[in-house]
């Protein structure tokens, strides 16, 4: 009198069955009833067909944002809630709750343009296979080209402007230099410009690029203007004494030269073009004295140094130089204002003047 089950059941593929009993008593009388059975479900198939909603990331996307849904396909009927799982490369960058896909660092384009990572999900009894997914992050609308540049002075300067879609417009927007720069197209030009124009050689203009569909973004463009070596030098300094005292030693130093140019990291030659009766030298920048001077046959002495920069312009200057006088000349001509001495004279009494010829006008 016991029902027993022949075979197992699959809830997928059958989900009801009726039987009928027929039962016959000692005498052979018999009476046949049919019974309807329900199969129920069982937490038996394993998740499948994991998918993310998106696989795109915004770029500048926040820590904590969800960036996608995932789902699973779990043909029981059990109720189970599913669980998901997080593994592979970039697994640490994100999170999940439920059945959200949140970001767990701030997304910047520049640094990491994609990620990935696998997806396992659970019902609490099955555990599917690892679901591989790359996600890509969409960079924000913005100007690619360089926010830099330089020109050579008095040379225009031509900047292709380039952003990260295509069809995109430009326009010259703001900027404290922005009527130095004209724009055609994608072309911005930068317009000739002197180096010494200014004593602050970057000119800044600001650019906007719009695309339908995006919101607008904007560039501050910075052009550094570079010196030629186009300008003749101004002047010649000497820093030094414009006195040489006599005797001094051969190969002793006077000063420095140095000149004033409007180009910046020029180089400079210094050459003597009047060099009186050879009494100086240069040495680089370094004037120096070539010989000895007598303050006696010489008081005074002039120069002409010619400085010559790196692109061979050049200024001739004069520079004059007094001899001071050195005590070296011994005394001579002694004389005796009288050689007679009056009969009497007594002890302490003037007799006669002293007198010597010293030519050195040094005071002794």
């Amino acid at each position: 009198n016991k029902l027993k089950l022949a075979k197992t059941v699959d809830y997928e593929s059958t989900k009801t069955l009726n039987i009928t009993v027929k039962v016959t008593d000692g005498n052979n009388h018999s009476l046949s009833k049919t019974f309807d059975f329900a199969i129920t479900d069982a937490n038996d198939i394993t998740p499948s067909n994991i998918q993310l909603s998106t696989t795109t990331i915004a770029d500048s996307t926040t820590t904590g944002t969800t960036i996608a849904i995932i789902t699973a396909t779990d043909t029981d009927t059990t109720g189970e809630t599913m669980v998901y799982t997080l593994g592979g490369t970039d697994a640490n960058s994100f999170s999940i709750n439920g059945s959200q896909l949140k970001m767990a660092q701030n997304v910047v384009f520049a640094t990491k343009s994609n990620y990935s990572i696998s997806i396992t999900a659970s019902d609490g009894v099955n555990t599917s296979v690892a679901a591989n997914f790359t996600l890509s992050v969409k960079q924000d609308f913005a100007i690619t080209s360089s926010a830099t540049a330089t020109a050579i002075e008095n040379t225009d300067k031509t900047i292709n402007l380039v952003a990260n879609r295509i069809g995109t417009s430009f326009a010259i927007t703001d900027g404290a230099d922005k009527a130095k720069f004209t724009l055609n197209g994608t072309t911005l030009t930068f317009a000739a410009t002197d180096f010494e124009a200014r004593a602050d050689n970057t000119y800044e203009v600001e650019i906007t690029a719009s695309k339908i569909g995006e919101n607008d973004t904007t560039q501050t463009l910075i052009v550094t203007v570079t010196d030629l070596n186009d300008e003749t030098p101004s002047n010649i300094d000497f820093a030094g004494s414009s006195n040489i005292t006599e005797n001094t030693a051969t190969g002793a130093e006077l000063g420095t030269l140095s000149t004033t140019d409007a180009d910046t990291g020029d180089t400079f030659t210094y050459t003597l073009e009047n060099n009186s009766a050879a009494y100086f030298a240069i040495d680089g920048n370094k004037l120096k004295l070539a010989k000895t001077v007598d303050y006696e046959s010489t008081k005074t002495l002039n120069i002409t140094v010619k400085v010559t920069d790196g692109n061979n312009h050049s200024l001739s200057k004069t520079f004059d130089f007094a001899i001071t006088d050195a005590n070296d000349i011994a005394p001579s001509n002694i004389q005796l204002s009288t050689i007679t001495i009056a009969d009497s004279t007594t002890t302490g009494t003037t007799i006669a003047i002293i007198t010597a010829t010293d030519t050195d006008t040094t005071g002794e």
